[in-house]
């Protein structure tokens, strides 16, 4: 039997690639004789860049980087063999890089930082810009600081980095900014959010990055001001992911905000491993309603539905409601660990178990 295990990343827990290392351990454990192949993905957020990398292969380059907090920070970019370079916002601007929570004041210029050198690489053809994870919610205003945008006062003065001084903002300089590379730039989101409103990146997304009710109204008062100034539509699907970073790298570096899941799919031929399999095992932290709204597991069931190979869902927790794509089965952690056990401590032991389990439940 063949078996492809492509699971995402469960967030704050275990990495894509080690999530999938584990379920096969499991599996294996079970069925040695199978043959195993592991895809580990992503939909945009934090570890696209690893997740492609494990399959397309590519060299990391590194930088000094600016954190969300204003910190020296080692960040990384990945350029493909074929000239695509994969810049992950959460190398230089993820949540997790802060020590405190900074809602107002947390910015993107560490990701700008990666993007420039990515352009100024004579390798580079084209980027893939992955903006889960943001600690900020800037618009993605740092980013294009980092790439030559100024951003000015009524006096003509630079205001400084992060949200809250968008408020401030009157007009914006784009003489110094460097071009995207000839091959254009795309944005994977893991949402599709717009940009401001009850909908958009300040009242579903900066409550996470440590906003109060308060903060949530600045923010979004700020957003609402940068759509202002720019003069652009700020309600496409994606216009708000990463506190507003699709919607500043589209409306002023002309990025093409896309959904990830099956953008990434599509960049590692998944199509075929689906069509080559017996059976696919995918995964996330979380199985609720939104997995089939541009994330990881909706992709995947939409692949197998076409070529009519079973699929298995192993997750932390199933919060489904309704069920639009058929899975075979569906195997929590919880479900595999002992009664109390908190199986995020480690998650890989209970995705191994939840490997065998998929294994026994075949036989």
């Amino acid at each position: 039997m063949r078996v492809l295990i492509a699971p995402d990343s469960f967030k704050g827990s275990i990495s894509a690639l080690l999530a999938a290392q584990a379920i096969s351990s499991g599996w294996r454990s079970i069925r040695p004789d199978d043959e195993v192949v592991i895809t580990p993905l992503a939909d945009g957020g934090e570890g696209t860049m690893e997740a492609i990398h494990h399959v397309r292969g590519g060299e990391y380059l590194q930088l000094t980087a600016i954190d969300p907090d204003n910190n020296d920070i080692d960040a990384r970019w990945l350029l493909l063999s074929d000239g695509t370079a994969v810049v992950e916002l959460a190398s230089a601007s993820g949540l997790p890089l802060l020590e405190s929570l900074a809602p107002l004041t947390a910015h993107t210029f560490g990701f700008g930082q990666l993007l420039r050198q990515a352009c100024n690489d004579p390798r580079t053809k084209r980027i893939i810009a992955t903006v889960g994870g943001s600690a900020s919610t800037d618009g993605g205003t740092g980013a294009l600081a980092a790439l030559g945008f100024t951003f000015l006062d009524v006096d003509g003065i630079p205001i400084g980095l992060g949200g809250e001084e968008l408020l401030r903002l009157e007009s914006i300089d784009a003489t110094a900014a460097i071009s995207p590379p000839t091959g254009g730039v795309i944005v994977l989101t893991d949402v599709i959010n717009e940009l401001t409103g009850l909908n958009g990146a300040a009242y579903i997304f900066s409550p996470q990055k440590g906003a109060n009710s308060v903060d949530i109204k600045i923010l979004n008062q700020a957003l609402q001001r940068l759509a202002k100034v720019v003069g652009q539509d700020s309600d496409f699907p994606g216009a708000g992911a990463a506190g507003g970073t699709g919607f500043g790298l589209h409306a002023l570096w002309n990025a093409t905000v896309t959904a990830g899941s099956e953008y990434v799919i599509d960049l590692m031929l998944l199509s075929k491993g689906v069509e080559l399999a017996d059976i696919v095992i995918t995964g996330e932290g979380s199985l609720d309603d939104q997995s089939w709204g541009g994330k990881v597991i909706g992709a995947i069931s939409k692949l197998c539905q076409e070529s009519g190979t079973p699929l298995i869902a192993i997750v932390g927790q199933d919060n489904t409601t309704k069920v639009e794509h058929k899975i075979e089965e569906v195997i929590t952690l919880h479900s595999v660990a002992p009664h109390g056990v908190d199986t995020q401590n480690n998650p890989a032991q209970w995705l191994a178990e939840a490997g065998k389990r998929a294994a026994q439940n075949i036989i």
